[in-house]
């Protein structure tokens, strides 16, 4: 009781809080991949298409992007540890609509979790 007593006396002293002292250094982060992109100053573009996939020239992903001026995308349906090839597109608004030809290509590696630790053992109790 002491002990719990001490923690509560020095979180108070730290200015943390109880749920803050039980996060502490856990982070549940998704993977992604940001990219961004210079805009085209071209009349009539009503976005872009963002393609992607787990190899070079092969992209089985599409994220359309709506609006010339949004020139960023997160990418989220990516695995940890995975690498990922993307090009990126623009699309007009005229009809038919009409798009470019890719960007070129780059790649990302997602970083990999880190495994659990295991071992986890009781070794006193009191």
């Amino acid at each position: 009781m002491k002990k719990l007593l001490l923690l509560f006396i020095a979180l108070a002293i730290l200015g943390a809080s109880v749920a803050e002292a039980q996060t502490v250094g856990r982070t549940n982060v998704p993977p992604s991949v940001t990219l961004s992109w210079t805009a085209v100053p071209t009349n009539g573009i009503a976005g872009y298409n963002v393609y992607f996939g787990g190899a070079s020239g092969i992209y089985t992903n599409q994220v359309q992007i709506l609006g010339a001026t949004n020139t960023s995308c997160v990418l989220t349906n990516v695995t940890s540890g995975g690498v990922y090839y993307c090009v990126v597109t623009i699309f007009t608004s005229g009809s038919p609509a009409l798009e470019s030809n890719y960007s070129s290509e780059v790649s990302a590696t997602v970083p990999a979790t880190p495994a659990a630790p295991a071992g986890l053992k009781v070794v006193n109790t009191q």
